[in-house]
């Protein structure tokens, strides 16, 4: 046994780390490389957690364009670029605020995991560059495999990672002991569901609010900033204000 009351489970991309800026950037860098139309960033950075690259593609290049891709190409040259701006020398990328000292705080209590869209060697990269190493349990991270991972959808994806880390957290302990999701996004929020895990959304601007709130998921499911996290000062467990089964209906995409 673990000694902790519980497991948390958070997306690296957009609910700790504020990667947008890099990723729409790698994107609109390569289309312009290979002499496409330069994709509107603020778009890009939207669909970020919702979509997964190949989706992007397809919605932000021009299909006649799209046609004479090699998609696979494309989509390293973009992984790639992503990866390289994060060693760049001035290239700054922060946690959003207040999340490192919330880790701390829950890391006497619960086990933290995370759970991301990318491969595991650029994300223990991120990990490391922003000194996360010491807070997150190794055995609970989980990323993308290009291969195994192909063909799924953004919300089965993200279902499998959270099962693998689940397994992994009981396997460890001798009683049932909470498990806790952490993003922000929809799709967040749907694995979790799927997962019977307690959702919790950071929601940090009033669009990703509006996000939250035109998918059903209640305002008492989403905090806008880590340091009014609800587990932290709660002498009970975080539970959701409205039925989990209604709410778990409205999630579906």
């Amino acid at each position: 046994m673990s000694g902790k009351k519980g497991l948390i489970a958070f997306d690296l991309i957009g609910t700790l780390s504020n990667s947008a800026e890099r990723y729409s950037s790698a994107f609109a860098a390569i289309c312009e490389r290979y002499g496409l139309s330069r994709p509107d960033r603020n778009k890009i950075r939207s669909a970020l957690g919702e979509k997964n690259l190949l989706e992007i593609i397809r919605e932000f290049i021009h299909e006649e364009e799209s046609a004479h891709l090699d998609l696979a190409e494309f989509m390293s040259s973009c992984n790639n670029y992503c990866d390289a701006l994060l060693t760049c020398e001035g290239w700054e990328e922060d946690l959003y605020p207040h999340v490192r000292e919330t880790l701390e705080k829950l890391s006497t209590d619960y086990e933290i995991g995370i759970y991301t869209g990318i491969r595991l060697a650029p994300a223990l990269k991120l990990i490391d560059f922003h000194g996360l190493n010491d807070l997150v349990n190794p055995r609970y991270i989980q990323a993308k495999d290009q291969k195994k991972d192909k063909g799924l959808s953004t919300i089965d994806l993200k279902a499998g990672q959270l099962e693998v880390i689940k397994t992994r957290f009981n396997d460890a302990q001798n009683e049932s002991l909470p498990f806790y999701v952490v993003g922000d996004s929809p799709s967040d929020a749907s694995a979790a569901d799927k997962m019977g895990a307690d959702f919790l959304g950071y929601a940090s601007s009033l669009v990703k609010q509006r996000a939250f709130a035109n998918k059903g998921i209640a305002p008492a499911a989403y905090f806008d900033c880590f340091s009014k996290f609800p587990l932290i000062g709660a002498d009970k467990q975080f539970a959701l204000s409205a039925d989990k089964t209604t709410q778990a209906n409205k999630h579906e995409f």
